[in-house]
């Protein structure tokens, strides 16, 4: 449908959106669209943003959240703030935003971005929902422009695997922005390479046997974090980073598809810059030895599945050569190692 518009010499017709006048009140109760909001947003459009905007751990516009009235989500309160649009994520409040839509109030939806070119997709439809197209389009292309020569400092690296450790032993496989973030900056996903996708598991002995350049993030809550973060403190992780070396990231730089992951790319450029050519020519000569063992030891395993059990078990030492522990792996894991 349309506007039918008759000017002399010209006929068109305009999508009716196109003269729609642009909203005047916009509430956003998701941490991502708040910043979006906040970056796009001419003066005094947007009057309020989620709570969780206001804290640095999360947020990487705290101070501007806190000059804004903010909200914890709830219908009845985003109701009296009167607004025009409201902006929401993919898994907020299903009640609340049912009960926003019943009461006549536009609510868009925003999914989380799952890839580099999601971010300037997310962008430029905020633009055109606030009416602000031009800042969009503005933001968009400071984003591409940083976004450009981050990578052309990564192509002069060589490059390396690197995976993502996250509490419960959780990692970004593909289709993720971590997997595009470690792209961007010269890393191929190891969990990818194992043909995981999404936010997925990835158990320890896995992960430090693919020896990857290791990425750990510093939890949005702050200081206040639980149990699941206890992995992180593993011996094995802390031997890792040692040899490997690798990137500690704020999380609040990637949760959300906005510009500011240009700023977690650049870590991992900056943390892979500061190897040097002894040091990466050492792990590259590492890296040939440990694959020709494994590959040795799963030749064997494979010629001997009759006999042997279907579990192995391979030691981790310190550098005095102390047991630290202790890995158990499936047989049927070295398949992948035993064909190349």
């Amino acid at each position: 449908m349309g506007i039918l518009l008759q000017v002399p010499g010209i006929l068109a017709v305009l999508p009716t959106n196109a003269l729609a006048e642009a909203p005047a009140r916009v509430v956003s109760m998701n941490l991502c669209t708040d910043q979006l909001a906040m970056m796009i947003g001419a003066p005094g459009q947007v009057v309020s943003v989620s709570h969780w905007s206001a804290r640095p751990s999360a947020s990487n516009m705290a101070e501007a959240a806190n000059a804004l009235p903010l909200n914890i989500g709830s219908a009845e309160q985003i109701y009296l703030m009167r607004p025009d649009l409201v902006l929401a994520g993919a898994f907020t409040n299903r009640t609340s935003v049912d009960m926003l839509r019943r009461l006549g109030i536009q609510v868009e939806i925003f999914r989380a971005a799952k890839s580099l070119e999601e971010v300037s997709e997310t962008i430029l439809r905020l633009g055109r929902l606030l009416g602000r197209d031009a800042a969009a389009k503005a933001l968009d292309e400071g984003f591409r422009n940083k976004l450009a020569v981050l990578e052309e400092r990564a192509a002069r690296l060589p490059r390396e695997g690197g995976a993502y450790h996250f509490p419960n032993n959780y990692t970004s496989g593909a289709k993720t922005l971590g997997h595009g973030v470690m792209d961007a900056a010269g890393l191929d996903n190891a969990a990818a390479a194992l043909g995981l996708t999404g936010a997925a598991r990835l158990d320890l002995e896995a992960l430090v046997m693919l020896d990857p350049f290791l990425i750990r993030t510093q939890s949005l809550s702050g200081t206040a974090i639980g149990r699941s973060y206890e992995p992180a403190d593993h011996p094995a992780l802390e031997a890792l980073t040692a040899r490997r070396q690798g990137a500690v990231l704020a999380e609040r730089w990637q949760v959300c598809g906005t510009p500011f992951v240009t700023h977690a790319i650049k870590a991992l450029i900056d943390a892979r810059e500061s190897i040097t050519g002894v040091q990466r020519a050492a792990l590259l000569r590492a890296d040939a030895a440990r694959i020709a063992t494994q590959r040795s030891r799963c030749r064997q395993d494979a010629s001997n599945a009759q006999r042997q059990p279907p579990i192995m078990t391979d030691v981790w030492c310190n550098r005095n050569g102390e047991l630290r522990g202790f890995f158990i792996f499936r047989a049927e894991d070295c398949r992948g190692w035993a064909r190349r």
